[in-house]
């Protein structure tokens, strides 16, 4: 079954608004009609879709959770920032939960042994692709 939509998107592409016929007064509405036949989706996911001209397309998935859409592009793209910054986010976790290591009363073998670790988690900011980072293993 194909339901009517009233649907408001930016010059780009990006779905803004999206609202079913019975839900508002057509008069007051400054957007684009549209028939759309998965409502069920289409009003789940609003983000997960883009205009391309008058058709609705799916984005489809992102490659990881640090990509972002596109609108000139239509394509999905990776945030750089996002991803090292999530490393970092990961990394500063690691190395707060290994600060016990390091205390006066820690014996100098398990000292020394996680103080190599810390430091390997401190270089992998140092690696090229924040999205295939190799980390360390504890000791």
């Amino acid at each position: 079954m194909t339901l009517r939509y009233f649907l408001r998107s930016a010059p780009d592409g990006k779905i803004l608004q999206i609202s079913a016929l019975d839900a508002l007064d057509p008069t007051e509405w400054h957007g684009d009609e549209i028939s759309y036949a998965d409502s069920e989706t289409l009003n789940s996911d609003i983000g997960g879709y883009y205009m391309d001209g008058t058709s609705i397309r799916a984005k489809g998935i992102p490659a990881s959770p640090h990509h972002t859409f596109n609108y000139t592009t239509k394509q999905w793209a990776l945030d750089l920032s996002a991803a090292w910054y999530a490393v970092r986010r990961q990394r500063d976790k690691l190395l707060a939960s290994s600060d016990w290591t390091q205390l006066p009363d820690v014996p100098i073998t398990t000292k020394a042994a996680w103080a190599v670790y810390r430091q390997a988690l401190r270089d992998v900011t140092q690696q090229v692709d924040p999205l295939a980072i190799v980390w360390p293993k504890q000791p």
